[in-house]
């Protein structure tokens, strides 16, 4: 393989998983941002494993649906898991606490102290 072709490749890699960083990092302050907002009990709809990118950069996101209802409208979010493994923790109909945003209830994230009784449960039993 020629440097050139070398430099290219490492360039367009670096980039990829700047931009991958980057988006994990912005989607991480979100969250943190959001757990002071105010809370209701969400139901997981499902879980499943979606396809992002192609070719070599083509990865598997393991995500967990789910809904809620503030102010007696309904809504649904969507919560990266980080391997399907983590789905055991999120039965279909199980109930997770939900932070909505005041003015815009669409957009939600989960309690990340829930999250975290979760992982450690599944530590706990070996998984």
């Amino acid at each position: 393989m020629a440097s050139g072709d070398f430099l290219a490749r490492y360039w367009i890699y670096l980039a990829v998983f700047g931009i991958l960083a980057g988006g994990w990092l912005v989607r991480e302050v979100r969250s943190r941002a959001a757990q002071s907002w105010p809370t209701v009990d969400g139901t997981v709809e499902s879980t499943m494993v979606r396809v992002e990118g192609y070719g070599r950069s083509q990865r598997e996101i393991a995500e967990v649906n789910y809904s809620y209802k503030v102010e007696g409208d309904f809504y649904s979010g969507a919560h990266v898991a980080s391997s399907e493994d983590e789905f055991e923790e999120f039965p279909r109909e199980s109930r997770v606490v939900v932070h909505y945003k005041p003015s815009n209830p669409s957009v939600s994230f989960l309690d990340r102290e829930d999250l975290r009784s979760r992982r450690e449960r599944m530590m706990a039993a070996g998984r």
